[in-house]
This record gives structure tokens, C-alpha cells and sequence, in this order.
């Protein structure tokens, strides 16, 4: 979605060549660090299969947005910022436009379905537990690929086809002549999956302090340390810990961990408060990353000439700089994921 606007910003008399080059400069520099993070974290999920939980598949299908963003979309940007015009022709710059709108929708999409997952453990925990797994997860990723490519798609053929400017050294969406469809695709798309994680982080917390509450008042302390559950090698992956040297299932007998009830439902507490946060500081940096250029977006669409460099350059940079935080998000605040990126450096235990 950035190619249109950056025609907007780069083009604008008051812009110098040497602030093109820095923000071309700067907007490559996150570009490498973004491609080194993502790929990192792509080869964890390869080398320790284990970490492949339900929930992780989610993470996984938004790292590979995030790789793709910035191996594609932030290098058509860059070019679009820093040479006068399109360097690579007509054709590629069809597939650039593709590559640009669906990735970045990609990536946003993604947190959503982070959020439905978070939200439907919360909600329906018997089902969730019953129901959930990789199959499922991968399932609900590839529908929602196909859902980018009936909405987006058409936009793009329409631009290049029918609407698209005839100096081939531009490559910019045309987005004055479907403002309509721009402004569903900003809302609805780029704009909606963040507005709908934070109403399924409001009501989780809603739902939890309730439950909490509940619990509160229901507990028997002699219950809570006299009752036991055995807990499988395989649920406790499931849940969250890799098999990886020196994690939990590696530990223990054969069969599983034998835990009370107070730690057992301790430990499926720290599980759902760390998935939990994680939730949320995506969700938060996602919006703070993500509004600016959303609201720019929307205003030049119906206002004419309408063009503020400065903002423009600083909104695009905190949209790619998302995808560059994201992973850092994962390490810090996932152990499985945390523990095999250690492991993938030599760092056991």
C-alpha cells in the first residue's frame, strides 16, 4: 500500500535529493535488520520442529509476512524514494504492487487471527483445547490468504488495467480513480485487524478478571494440594514448551510430570498470561506503527493534492519498522521460541 503514497512524499518539490537519500538510507537499514531478524526466526521453526505448536503456526505465517515485506515491498519503496523513477519496468511493477498491498495486509491479518486464537482459548476453553491444532491453525492461515487474494487482488487488476498512468516510470496506484475500494481495503483490511485485537484483548481481560474472581471463591486449599494431574510430554508441548536441550520435556519420567492441582493450574495460568501478552504488546505496537499512514491513506484519498513529506516518510518508517520488531516481540516474550533461537546459537539450558 505504500507505493502510491511514496510517489506523493518523493515527488514533492520540497524534498531534497539528500533527504531522499537519507530516508532511502535509513529505509534500508530496516529493511536488512528486518530480513536478518525474520529469517532467524524462520530457521528456528525449521531446525526445531517442536516449536510448531497451534499457536506458533500463527507466529510462523506472520514471520513469513514479515520476510517477504521487507525482501519486496521495502525494496520497491526504497527504489520509489531514492531513483526519480520506477527502475525495473512495467511488469515488475504489476508484481510489486501485488507483493506491497499483500504482504503488509498479510502481516496485519495475522495479528487477528493471533487475537481469535487468544480469544476463543478464553471464551470456549474446553473447545479450544479439544478442537485446536496444527491442522487448524494451518487451515485458518491459508483461508485467510485466499480472503487477501479476493478482495485485493481485483483492486490491482483494475489499477493496472484500467486505471494505471501511462509513464512507465511511474508505478503508483491510482487510487483516485477507486476511492471507494482504497478506503474499504484501508478500513476494513489494513485497518480492522488492529481495531479487532484490541477489542479481543479488552474482553479477554474482562473475561479472565471474572474468572479469576470465580476461582477465588470457589478454591479448596486441601483439594488444591492433594489432587494430582498427570501431564503428558506431548500436552506440555502443545502448550507452549519445546523439546528442545535443557526444556521441560525433556525432563521427568517417560510418561510425564505429575503436578497438583494448584500447579497445574498455575502453570496453565503463566502459559495463557504470557501468549496473553504477547497478544498485547503486538497488538499496541501494531497500532502505534500502523495509524499514522492508515489516516494519511484515507485523507489523500478524497482530498486533492493533499501531501505532507515529512509525516509521510516518519508513517512509512514506522510501518516497516513493525515488521522488524515483531521478532524481537516473539524472543522476549514466548520461552519456546526464546529457548530454540538460544539453542540455534549454542546457548543450552
Amino acid at each position: 500500500m505504500n507505493t502510491s503514497l511514496a510517489n506523493l512524499s518523493t515527488s514533492s518539490s520540497n524534498q531534497t535529493m539528500t533527504g531522499q537519500y537519507i530516508v532511502g538510507s535509513i529505509a534500508s537499514l530496516i529493511a536488512f535488520v528486518t530480513v536478518v531478524l525474520n529469517l532467524t526466526i524462520l530457521t528456528t521453526f525449521i531446525r526445531y520442529p517442536d516449536i510448531r505448536t497451534p499457536f506458533n503456526i500463527y507466529i510462523l505465517n506472520l514471520t513469513i509476512a514479515d520476510l517477504l515485506c521487507a525482501s519486496f515491498s521495502m525494496t520497491g519503496v526504497i527504489a520509489n524514494t531514492v531513483v526519480p523513477a520506477w527502475p525495473w519496468g512495467v511488469t515488475y511493477c504489476s508484481i510489486f504492487m501485488y507483493m506491497d498491498w499483500m504482504f503488509l495486509a498479510a502481516g496485519l491479518q495475522n495479528l487477528a487471527l493471533i487475537g481469535a486464537d487468544r480469544l476463543w482459548s478464553i471464551l470456549k476453553p474446553v473447545h479450544y483445547r479439544a478442537y485446536r491444532s496444527v491442522k487448524v491453525s494451518v487451515i485458518i492461515c491459508v483461508s485467510t490468504c485466499i480472503y487477501l487474494h479476493l478482495v485485493i487482488v481485483p483492486f490491482i487488476t483494475m489499477d493496472r488495467t484500467l486505471y494505471a498512468f501511462e509513464d512507465p516510470d511511474i508505478c503508483v496506484t491510482n487510487i483516485k480513480a477507486q476511492e471507494l475500494y482504497t478506503a474499504f481495503l484501508e478500513l476494513v483490511v489494513y485497518g480492522g485487524p488492529l481495531v479487532f485485537v484490541l477489542f479481543c484483548y479488552i474482553l479477554m481481560a474482562y473475561k479472565l478478571r471474572n474468572r479469576r474472581f470465580q476461582q477465588r471463591k470457589r478454591v479448596n486449599p486441601v483439594e488444591a494440594t492433594s489432587r494430582s494431574h498427570m501431564v503428558p510430554r506431548s500436552s506440555m508441548v502443545a502448550a507452549g514448551q519445546s523439546k528442545a536441550p535443557g526444556s521441560l520435556a525433556q525432563t521427568g519420567s517417560s510418561e510425564g510430570v505429575i503436578l497438583t492441582s494448584a500447579e497445574y493450574a498455575t502453570r496453565s495460568a503463566r502459559l495463557e498470561n504470557r501468549l496473553n501478552r504477547s497478544l498485547l504488546i503486538l497488538a499496541f505496537v501494531g497500532l502505534i506503527c500502523w495509524t499514522p499512514a492508515i489516516v494519511y491513506y484515507l485523507v489523500a484519498i478524497f482530498q486533492a493534492d493533499f501531501s505532507i513529506p515529512l509525516y509521510y516518510d516518519i508513517a512509512i518508517a514506522l510501518e516497516f519498522l513493525n515488521c522488524m520488531v515483531n521478532p524481537i516481540i516473539y524472543h522476549y516474550s514466548l520461552p519456546d521460541i526464546r529457548k530454540a533461537v538460544g539453542n540455534l546459537f549454542g546457548k543450552r539450558g
